[in-house]
């Protein structure tokens, strides 16, 4: 071998050696740490158990600039219908207890509704054969009374997810 070949090897083996690192070290390839010194969550959120759905939850609880990630995320059918409703009473039951765990264990401030259109639960539950938005402000209003009711210091917020993934904040 000659000492052109050689050099272009140790070339070629060193870049090999670079790119290898920069791919296992790069955060696309690593979960973001866990500060530890945070306590818990400033929101809890309450989701739709709607498969379809759960990608535009995940994006924007993870990409917004207020809440960046700072959320329990607790999930029943139908959001805030899931809470409302009373042919399965221990949702409500089971809410309860994990906003009063959510307070206890990670002082909570406010929590956030995410229901969407095209919703099962809505549409069973409530018997009708297309939901509409003003059902779900209509719901979203009752469970911020509920909330207010039982937690009288948690903020709220109200949103609706759209068939197109949009999200729309309502209250």
């Amino acid at each position: 071998m000659n000492s052109t070949m050689i050099g272009s090897a140790i070339i070629l083996v060193l870049v090999t050696v670079a790119i290898t690192y920069t791919m296992a070290h790069n955060s696309y390839n690593t979960m973001p740490s866990i500060a530890p010194t945070k306590k818990g969550a400033s929101v809890l959120v309450l989701g739709c158990t709607d498969p379809r759905y759960a990608n535009a939850l995940s994006w924007h609880l993870t990409h917004s600039d207020e809440l960046h990630a700072d959320y329990e995320l607790f999930t029943l059918g139908g959001a805030s219908l899931g809470v409302l409703q009373e042919e399965y009473p221990h949702w409500s039951i089971a809410f309860g207890v994990h906003v009063d765990l959510a307070i206890q264990q990670h002082d909570i401030q406010e929590v956030w509704v995410f229901d969407h259109m095209d919703c099962a639960m809505y549409r069973t539950t409530l018997g009708l054969e297309v939901d509409d938005e003003a059902i779900h402000v209509e719901k979203i209003e009752e469970l911020k009374a509920y909330i207010k009711e039982r937690y009288p210091a948690l903020g709220f917020r109200g949103h609706i997810i759209g068939t197109d993934s949009s999200i729309t904040r309502v209250l």
